[in-house]
């Protein structure tokens, strides 16, 4: 019975570490596509992403607690550095893509060419200027 339990623990972690892996990747996977000039924070962000990847391969297989804590510290250190300035504007550029909510400051191709928003150019092109979090609602006018 007690290999069993431990059996279904290790099987337990394994898919854990495996669904924060696939987490890990798709955000960098993200920051990959939208980002060719690799700045300190992008650098440290890929830094902690490559290093939780090592330490999530490895959990399911250590139990010990300095562990167990060391690499829930490291996630979610990685997890708030997604915060930081340079990495959040990247986020903001795909969410503009995908959504057509775009964050001020964006520059943004569209069918009338590339369009940084702002409040002037979202009223200009007929958008839908959303003051209160400075953004922009970009509709396809056609």
């Amino acid at each position: 019975m007690l290999i069993l339990k431990k059996t279904i623990f290790i099987l337990f972690k394994v898919i854990v570490s495996f669904i924060f892996i696939i987490l890990i990747a798709y955000y960098n996977g993200i920051l990959l596509v939208l980002k060719e000039d690799f700045g300190f924070q992008l650098t440290l962000y890929r830094f902690l992403s490559f290093l939780l990847v090592i330490l999530f391969i490895i959990y399911p297989f250590i139990n010990k607690k300095i562990f167990n804590k060391t690499l829930w510290m490291l996630f979610f250190l990685w997890f708030f550095s997604m915060r930081l300035p340079g990495i959040q504007f990247y986020f903001a550029s795909d969410n503009c893509l995908d959504t057509g909510m775009c964050k001020e400051g964006l520059e943004v191709n569209t069918e009338y060419g590339l369009v940084r928003i702002n409040k002037e150019n979202c009223t200009k092109y007929n958008w839908e200027w959303l003051d209160k979090i400075k953004t922009c609602e970009i509709k396809n006018n056609s």
